[in-house]
């Protein structure tokens, strides 16, 4: 089972991309922040005692989890919880369309 490494607190968040170089960017109010790291345990039988067991073990970190619960909703934000990307698109126009509608329904458009 993994550790459990809780802080009780307050501070800022900085995080960024693993690897990528790019500055840490700070995310804003949280209010749950964990982290915890995926092992593989490979362990060596013990063969010279008639009682076998474990001789020795070793754990190799396979994966690192991130889990957090943001409360400032921006578009930065959104992305790195999903693991997609923010751009802002210029707005634009749309023609007049004739549509009917009624009360509690969705009215597809064109």
């Amino acid at each position: 089972m993994a550790e459990d490494y809780s802080y009780l607190g307050s501070g800022i968040i900085l995080i960024r991309e693993w690897n990528s170089g790019l500055p840490f960017e700070e995310i804003g109010n949280v209010s749950a922040f964990s982290t915890a790291a995926q092992t593989n345990t490979i362990e060596l039988a013990d063969n010279q005692n008639p009682g076998g067991g474990m001789a020795n073990s070793v754990d190799r970190v396979t994966g690192w989890n991130l889990n957090y619960t943001f409360h400032d909703f921006s578009p930065a934000n959104f992305a790195r919880a999903t693991r997609g990307k923010a751009s802002d698109i210029a707005a634009g126009t749309v023609a007049d369309e004739l549509v009917r509608v009624s009360v509690g329904a969705y009215a597809p458009l064109a």
